[in-house]
């Protein structure tokens, strides 16, 4: 299967829940039961999330499949929130 635009941007998402909520590419590609690789492959966009996998997403972001899938407005926030976090790791 093709990823598609959504696919990316959704991948994207899931990536900067991850980032702005402290869980590391590991603990979360262990929890969701897929290799790291499968995992980072699926935030690059690069491979679309099955619905069993966004299921075990919305349980370790504590939020609901709606909530999970659709942009909102707060998106901004939380990707600005993990570029941010990111920045100050390379400054220390």
């Amino acid at each position: 299967m093709i990823p598609t635009e959504r696919d990316k941007k959704l991948g994207c998402r899931i990536a900067a829940l991850r980032e702005a909520r402290g869980i590391t590419l590991i603990a979360l590609a262990e929890k969701m039961g897929i290799t790291v690789d499968a995992l980072a492959g699926k935030e690059r966009g690069e491979r679309p999330f099955k619905l069993d996998e966004l299921v075990l997403l919305t349980d370790a972001f504590h939020m609901s499949l709606e909530e999970l899938v659709n942009e909102t407005p707060v998106d901004y926030a939380i990707q600005r929130f993990a570029r941010l976090s990111s920045l100050r790791e390379v400054w220390r």
